[in-house]
Formats: C-alpha cells, sequence, structure tokens
C-alpha cells in the first residue's frame, strides 16, 4: 500500500511540473546569410540584437534552438541564448508558444560543397591535383546531411557531378548552408568515399606533387624491353645523359626504366648507372615522376642459373569455389566483402637452386610501376632447388570500393601483379613479373559464411603473445595491426611468416 502511494505523489508532482506557463527566454537575432548561418553553427556567433520574452510553454526551449518569429519588424530568424522556468517582469514580448514554430538550421539540411573533378583514374587525379589552383572543372552540390563533408580533401564518387563522370574530386569548400545555384542535389553522402594518395616521406605532400629533384645518369638501351636486355647484357656502348627527376625516391641504380625525356620521341628505355639525392643545376633536362613508367632487371643469366616462372594459378572463392584457373582465358570478378585465395606454383626450371621472395601489388594497368602501384602482401620461399617447384598461397578480402589501400569501382577492370624478386649465383638480382586482370563487383550475394581458424603470434624467443580466433585475411591484418611494435613469427591457416612493425 505504501508503494502505491509513492508512486501516486510522484505522478501528482510530474504533473504539475508539466504545466503551460510563462517562462523568460533571451533571444538574439541569426542573420540568414550563409556566411552568419556558417558562424553560428560552428561557433555560435549572433547578432547584437536581442529580446527579452515570456513564453507561455510547457516546457522552456534549450539554449541553442533556432525559430522564426516577427515581432512587428518581420519575420526573422531567432536563437536562444538563455531560458528559465519562470517567468520575468522586464520582458520585451510575451507569446505564446504555440505560434512558434522551431526550425532546426544546423544539423540533417542541404549544405553547400564545392567540388573539382579530378579524373577517373588515380594517377590521373594526382597529376590534376598538382594543379589544382587552375582546375576549373567545378561541381558546385547540395547534399544533404548532418555534418558537411571535410574540405581540402579527395573523394571518390562513384556517380556523376555536373556531367562530369564518376571519378575522382577535389572538395575546396564545405558549408553549413544550401547553394540557390548548386548543380546538383544528393539525398547522402553513400556516393563518396575519402581517398588518401602516397606520400612516402609524411610531409604532407603528395609524391605526385613532392618535387624533390634528384639527379640521374640513364644510359640509353633501346626501344623496346628485347632490345634494352639485349643491350645490357650484351654491355654494348651506348650514350649517357644526366637528368633530374622530379620524384620523392631516386631511381634503383642497375635497373632498365621507361623513360619519356621529353624530347617528342616518347618512351625509351634507360639503365641507371647512378643516382643522387640532390638534383644538379646543370643538367640539362628536368623529368616529372610522371614521365617515368614501368622498369625490369635485366636477365643475362645462363642456362646454368635458376630461371623462375608462375604457373597454374587458380582463385578460389571463399575457400571453395574456383573462378579462375590459368587454362581458361577468362576475366575473373571479386565480390565485395567476398574472401578469396590465388594459388600457384613458382618452377625453377634453371640449373641452380635459389631463395625466393614474391609481393603482390594492386595496379589500375597491366604495366607493373613500383612507384604508383598499391603493394598487398609478400611471400617468402626458404628454397627452390633445381627443376623444383613450390605452391604459394595469398588472400584478397575486397572491401567497399576498395582493394587494400586503393580506391575501386564497381564494374571496373583492374589487375593483381605478382612480382617475383630472386638472386642468382652470379651476384645478379633477377626479377619476374606476371599480372593477372580483374574486374570489382559491389555484389555480395555470393558470400558464404567462413571457417574460423586460430592466428597465433611468437616473439623470436618462441614465446605466444597473441592467439585469435579469425575468419578472413582482413581479420588477420586487424589482429597484427593490434600488436605492439616489434618482430614476430605469424601462423595463421596452415602458413607461417615473419613479420616487423616499428
Amino acid at each position: 500500500m505504501k508503494k502505491i502511494t509513492l508512486l501516486l505523489i510522484i505522478l501528482c508532482t510530474t504533473n504539475v511540473a508539466a504545466q503551460v506557463t510563462e517562462k523568460y527566454h533571451r533571444v538574439k537575432r541569426v542573420y540568414t546569410n550563409g556566411s552568419s548561418i556558417q558562424d553560428f553553427c560552428l561557433n555560435g556567433t549572433t547578432s547584437t540584437l536581442d529580446r527579452k520574452l515570456n513564453i507561455l510553454i510547457e516546457d522552456r526551449l534549450p539554449v541553442g534552438t533556432t525559430f522564426y518569429y516577427n515581432f512587428g519588424e518581420g519575420t526573422m530568424l531567432w536563437a536562444v541564448t538563455y531560458s528559465h522556468d519562470t517567468s520575468t517582469s522586464d520582458q520585451d514580448y510575451t507569446i505564446n508558444g504555440a505560434t512558434i514554430t522551431v526550425q532546426d538550421i544546423c544539423t540533417y539540411t542541404y549544405k553547400y560543397h564545392r567540388f573539382y573533378y579530378l579524373g577517373n583514374t588515380a594517377l590521373q587525379a594526382q597529376q590534376e591535383y598538382c594543379n589544382i589552383a587552375t582546375n576549373t572543372n567545378d561541381a558546385k552540390v547540395d547534399i544533404l546531411t548532418l555534418e558537411p563533408l571535410t574540405s581540402d580533401r579527395v573523394y571518390y564518387v562513384d556517380r556523376s557531378l555536373n556531367s562530369y563522370p564518376p571519378g575522382y574530386y577535389y572538395l575546396k569548400f564545405s558549408y553549413y548552408y544550401d547553394s540557390s545555384d548548386e548543380d546538383d542535389m544528393l539525398e547522402d553522402t553513400s556516393s563518396m568515399s575519402p581517398v588518401r594518395f602516397p606520400d612516402s616521406d609524411n610531409d604532407g605532400i603528395i609524391d605526385a606533387c613532392d618535387n624533390n629533384g634528384k639527379y640521374h645518369v640513364i644510359k640509353y638501351r633501346g626501344q623496346t624491353q628485347q632490345e634494352a636486355e639485349a643491350s645490357k647484357c650484351n654491355n654494348d656502348t651506348e650514350n649517357s645523359v644526366g637528368v633530374n627527376i622530379n620524384i620523392s625516391q631516386k631511381l634503383t641504380v642497375g635497373r632498365i626504366y621507361n623513360i619519356d625525356r621529353g624530347t617528342g620521341i616518347g618512351h625509351r628505355y634507360y639503365e641507371v648507372t647512378s643516382a643522387q639525392d640532390n638534383s644538379n643545376p646543370s643538367a640539362p633536362i628536368t623529368i616529372d615522376n610522371s614521365n617515368i613508367g614501368s622498369s625490369f632487371i635485366a636477365d643475362c643469366s645462363v642456362s646454368e642459373l635458376a630461371d623462375i616462372e608462375i604457373t597454374n594459378l587458380r582463385i578460389l572463392r571463399n575457400g571453395s569455389t574456383e573462378i579462375y584457373n590459368s587454362d581458361i582465358n577468362s576475366t575473373p570478378t571479386l565480390s565485395y566483402n567476398n574472401n578469396y585465395e590465388f594459388i600457384f606454383t613458382l618452377e625453377n626450371t634453371g640449373g641452380e637452386g635459389i631463395n625466393v621472395n614474391l609481393a603482390k601489388f594492386f595496379s589500375y594497368n597491366s604495366t607493373f610501376d613500383s612507384y604508383n602501384d598499391y603493394f598487398i602482401d609478400d611471400d617468402e620461399v626458404s628454397s627452390i632447388s633445381s627443376g623444383g617447384q613450390a605452391t604459394l598461397r595469398t588472400y584478397v578480402t575486397p572491401g567497399n570500393n576498395y582493394i587494400g589501400p586503393a580506391s575501386v569501382s564497381n564494374g571496373q577492370g583492374y589487375y593483381f601483379i605478382f612480382s617475383v624478386v630472386f638472386e642468382s649465383s652470379n651476384n645478379s638480382v633477377y626479377e619476374y613479373i606476371n599480372s593477372i586482370g580483374i574486374i570489382y563487383s559491389t555484389n555480395t550475394s555470393s558470400k558464404t559464411f567462413l571457417k574460423s581458424y586460430q592466428l597465433e603470434a611468437y616473439d623470436f624467443s618462441g614465446n605466444q603473445v597473441s592467439s585469435e580466433t579469425v575468419r578472413s585475411k582482413e581479420e588477420e591484418e586487424e589482429v597484427i595491426q593490434s600488436l605492439p611494435g616489434g618482430s614476430y613469427i605469424i601462423k595463421a591457416n596452415d602458413k607461417t611468416f615473419k613479420i616487423s612493425k616499428d
């Protein structure tokens, strides 16, 4: 009985507190031009024009509430700067709360964004980003969103804006207010993903714009890769020239690069014979990094040396369904959030055993470029004997519009490139390149439940430091990233490899 009495008292008290009474409010005018709304939403800035009000209302309006009202001088936008549960005697106006329509001008409203189109490939976009000051390919877009997108960033947009196609866009400005001359209106930001271009020296300037000129001496080797390799292996006497190259990391001495010197003859193959970290003012030519194409190390081995190639490539989806093998001339489709296993054989048809390092890269074209392609991961085989072979596996789980660190679009074609590097007994380093074209899809209908397995991490003393249950390569990466800095031996899914973290 006492519990019931207490409940009635609480109910009665609540009912009294909820009565409609006059409550004191201080309000200030907010001008409705774009910059004033921007200042109010970001900093709470108002004008100095204020009114003292007693409002007949059940609950007082919270500070920051905005509403339109006409106090005899025309309808204006007002913001509550102070409110109290009791009335005052020095009010300017007494009004009925029923005549007030609250309108939130800062949260879920259309907000103005000014984009500039950069291109539909990452390479094109990075080059155009360096010239953003002269870019006139703009698109004015009002987007219905809680907060405006962060400006001074690059976004991949998978739809057209102001007649420009899907691709990379630089967002120069964004505001809390909408525009009166927009080119497009979007209901959300789901078509937009932020993109970060490579910045290898972490100086805030992307590699494509980092014009750190480095002096190189390059020797002409031929018009085709076959001619270049023959010239190198025959040690032919060729002309050399000194050039400054606007690049963040100097090229590798001994490698042969496909370079356009800007002389009008297009790309030719040149061997780098020397490289410096600084530029040379006397160099007759300066080359932009976009003029540097693919590269290779000439294979000058004789028959008794090692000879490596990749064969029998297969791709399995979610551990069971084969979607590709190298005996069938087809292009596999890799779908969002499915797990793919690449199974291939390294064959050594040469006359000596060797140690092999294999790295996997993601590329927007079939030509390997270690500076512009995206590194995925690598495998190491301790040894492959003469005439022997090793079966390797590597894993990929495409995300939502990304594969590894690279942005991708639905239905577009891309490449995985496998780079095999090994050293033969003549102390020469060789590289074998193999690529496979794929199509990325956002379709997830083929996804199946993946079988879980253990990922174990050990320090180099053999002590186990972590053991986690995972279901995919992506979850493996998350566990590895959570480890503190150091060197570890990782065992997962019948695979053992070493990692080092700074």
